[in-house]
């Protein structure tokens, strides 16, 4: 039997909207999610997900974050 992948188990379980996608939020910045998600999101390392699902008003989530960038400046 294969092994599941995150975003498999995202497709088959999660009751979020971005369930089809496999719960990939994209790249975001901190101040586009509420404090709590933005919090243990911001402290992952790539490659690393939250131990424990992090409650939000929003339900309980599983955050892997797959990759950091630097947001560049805005422009003049």
């Amino acid at each position: 039997m294969p092994a599941r992948t995150s975003v498999t188990i995202a497709k088959e379980k999660s009751t979020d909207p971005n369930k089809a996608d496999g719960g990939d939020l994209g790249y975001f910045t901190k101040d586009r999610m509420v404090p709590e998600f933005s919090e243990a999101a911001f402290k992952l390392e790539k490659g690393k997900y939250t131990a424990v699902p992090v409650k939000t008003q929003f339900g309980f989530h599983v955050i892997l974050l797959e990759d950091k960038r630097m947001q560049p400046p805005p422009p003049f």
